[in-house]
């Protein structure tokens, strides 16, 4: 530091070989060539941040002049002791770095934010102290005018504060289950229930003391906003418990136990623990500590959806409503005290035409909502209004079922189902992100099941998405899908039995099977190592430069158990179109990380072993379809679809974390100067950096079923009659 390099003036070799040759006889030779280098100039430091305290941020503003436009300028911070005594020994204590993308030609300020380590000497008086360019890496006309500093008073924290920085939704909109059905006392203690939606959310623990974890819970609810009343109500909603593989008591009902009355739980996500450093007389180590983030996967009851379809569609009123079911055993549904309330919430929403829900909709507005708070009272939350964000989310019901069972006219086909339905769509998934600025990676999965007048169809996909340094590819994409279509009088042309697949990574595909109609049943198998190239950055940890690199490797594949049946002599009810199939996707990954200086006094490395993910999607299907009339003699079209279908997900997250450490020597020195400031300092023998490139989400296996629907098998008669929209029916 204060250096100033030679070759402020450089001499072109057009002008002279040699000194001796410039300038002398010989007709007064050229003028030389003189090339001005830029220069970066640190003139202010201004600490934005009103009150200093230990544990929490320290948003600076510091001010450089630039000759010329610079990219990616590398900016120290520093505490150094205010002493008035020069021969006095000054501790210097690293706070952290910033790099700036872009230093814009001129004088401009530029905001660099870092975390005041827990265990810094407080209160006491310190120089903030700026250094552009801190390793003179930036090639400047002067490298003695790269630091600036603002005195400050860092005062101890005053209690810590638990807060919510972020709520990110997988989805902007969900469509309600209204289906009750399945949401019976009959189902076995420990199944597992459909996740609806998914979030990521960032939580931070500021102001821990240097002895200090933090244990944090989250809870969630939907609320509902009436605009006409200008009230409010909220449900709670179950959240995914990895570590017990069940979702929370949300409701204060343990299903385990019969429907025995327990504590509200809410979902623990584990330690915080604060940034400190530690600084001897010849070694410093500062931890650097990011904000954590962690997935969290909801379950709404189908009795909700239920009483808000009544309550929309149905209100009270000439005609009456709908009787609304009896509330059943929690969970997974709401008690029967949940459910008037509710109903009281939503008596009077306005209506224009029974089966309607559009003029209620109009007026209410919803939104899922997300709550965090310390657990005990060891480290109490300073400021308890940050700890809650609510996320607007659009809500659509399903479509309306008739009224009544349509009677087709005398003479015509007569279904031999009782129960007027409509068309069964089904659609479901899962999408959310994980990780922080550097790495990250993205989990997809779903599947969609239709069955209508073109017969069945059926569709499962996943992905997996990764991020880099701040790049993105996608590590694996898997879609497979089925179609099992009769034959029959109008039959869309483009309608054909069949199935394919296709395995892709990186945009190129890596196993295809055009649409097949294979028989008997045939198996599949696909796996593949892929490595993907390696990612590289540099950035500095205070003053030192570093080069980290990254390299994902792993396994994706697909095994999958196909077959179609086909029997046109067979009579109904014996089916004559049969759909096999069992799709498991798989994909797992390993993250490797490295790190090197280009000093020999420095030493860098990896801190943590991480499995970056491991998954497993299980799609089975059993389905047959029976004609009964094809509609080429009577004009009149009749089949039934009988079908079994389960989806599954089991994935098991990452854990640990990606740390890069730094150590590096200076020697001892009796005396320093900064620009603003000249006193007897240590320069520390050693320093130690950890710097947290990547930190996990809370670890957690995510089973979830999807839907199942084997034990009790649907049943859909499609009647299409002749020069009329289709019919449907069910048992």
């Amino acid at each position: 530091m204060g250096t100033i390099r030679t070759g402020q003036l450089l001499w072109g070799s057009v002008a002279c070989a040699a000194l001796a040759a410039c300038g002398g006889g010989g007709g007064g030779g050229d003028e030389p060539i003189q090339v001005t280098l830029p220069n970066l100039r640190a003139t202010s430091v201004q600490v934005q941040t009103p009150a200093l305290r230990t544990g929490y941020a320290m948003t600076v503003a510091v001010e450089i002049a630039a000759d010329r436009a610079t990219p990616n300028v590398p900016v120290a911070l520093y505490a150094i002791e205010n002493r008035s005594d020069p021969d006095a020994e000054v501790l210097q204590i690293p706070l952290g770095d910033g790099l700036i993308e872009q230093v814009d030609a001129g004088q401009k300020r530029y905001e660099i934010t870092v975390t005041l380590p827990s265990n810094v000497q407080a209160p006491a008086s310190y120089h903030i102290a700026a250094l552009v360019d801190p390793l003179d890496e930036i090639t400047e006309a002067d490298e003695a005018d790269n630091d600036a500093a603002a005195v400050a008073t860092i005062e101890a924290t005053p209690g810590s504060n638990i807060f919510l920085a972020e709520l990110a939704l997988d989805r902007a909109a969900l469509l309600l289950n209204t289906d009750t059905g399945t949401d019976t006392a009959t189902r076995a203690p420990g199944d597992v229930y459909n996740a609806d939606a998914g979030s990521v959310i960032t939580v931070g623990a500021d102001g821990l003391r240097a002895q200090d974890t933090v244990d944090i819970e989250a809870y969630a609810t939907l609320r509902l906003h009436r605009r006409d009343t200008g009230t409010s109500h909220e449900v709670p909603l179950y959240l995914w418990h990895s570590a017990l593989a069940r979702y929370t008591h949300a409701f204060g009902v343990d299903p385990a136990s019969g429907g025995a009355a327990t504590a509200v739980e809410w979902l623990p996500l584990g330690s915080f623990e604060p940034q400190l450093v530690e600084v001897t007389t010849d070694k410093v180590a500062l931890d650097d500590v990011k904000r954590d983030s962690a997935p969290l996967s909801f379950y709404i009851p189908g009795k909700l959806g239920h009483e808000i379809e009544q309550a929309m569609r149905y209100p009270a009123g000439p005609g009456g409503p709908l009787a609304p079911s009896q509330p059943t055993v929690p969970p997974p549904n709401l008690s029967e005290q949940d459910i008037l309330s509710l109903r009281s919430f939503l008596a009077g929403l306005p209506n224009t035409a029974r089966g309607d829900e559009s003029a209620a909709m109009a007026v209410t507005d919803f939104a899922i909502c997300v709550s965090i708070r310390p657990v005990g009272t060891a480290t109490p939350d300073r400021v308890a209004d940050d700890n809650r964000r609510c996320e607007p989310v659009a809500v659509a019901l399903p479509p309306v079922l008739p009224a009544v069972v349509p009677v087709p006219p005398s003479g015509h086909f007569e279904p031999a189902l009782p129960t007027a339905t409509r068309p069964v769509l089904r659609d479901t998934g899962y999408d959310t992100r994980f990780g922080g600025k550097w790495f990250s990676f993205g989990l997809g999965f779903g599947a969609t099941e239709r069955m209508d007048r073109s017969g069945y169809r059926f569709e499962t996909y996943g992905e997996l998405p990764v991020t880099v340094f701040g790049g993105r590819f996608d590590f694996v994409r898997m879609a497979f899908s089925a179609d099992l279509v009769p034959d029959h009088r109008g039959k869309p042309a483009a309608a054909e039995n069949g199935w394919q697949l296709e395995i892709a990574s990186g945009g190129q595909t890596l196993a295809a099977v055009p649409r097949s109609t294979a028989t008997p049943a045939r198996t599949y198998s696909y796996a593949r190592r892929l490595p993907v190239p390696e990612a590289k950055r540099e950035f500095f940890i205070g003053p030192v430069p570093l080069i980290a690199g990254a390299e994902v490797t792993g396994m994706v594949g697909m095994r999958l158990a196909v077959g179609y049946t086909f029997d046109s002599s067979a009579a109904y009810p014996t089916p004559g179109y049969l759909l096999g199939a069992t799709v498991t996707p798989f994909a797992n990954a390993d993250l490797t990380v490295f790190a090197g200086v280009g000093n020999r006094l420095y030493s860098a490395g990896v801190e943590g072993v991480l499995q970056f993910f491991d998954e497993q999607m299980i799609f089975s299907a059993g389905t047959a379809i029976a004609v009964r009339d094809d509609g080429f003699s009577s004009g009149d079209v009749a089949f039934e679809i009988q079908q079994g279908l389960a989806v599954r997900n089991v994935f098991k997250g990452p854990q640990g974390l990606i740390n890069l450490y730094a150590m590096y020597s200076e020697p001892r020195v009796v005396s320093c100067s900064w620009g603003f400031a000249r006193f007897k300092c240590i320069r520390f023998k050693e320093r130690k950096k950890t710097y947290n490139l990547w930190r996990t989400p809370r670890a957690f296996v995510l089973d979830d079923v999807l839907w199942d629907n084997y034990d009790d098998q649907q049943r859909l008669g499609v009647v299409i009659l002749q020069g009329g929209e289709p019919l449907y029916f069910t048992q």
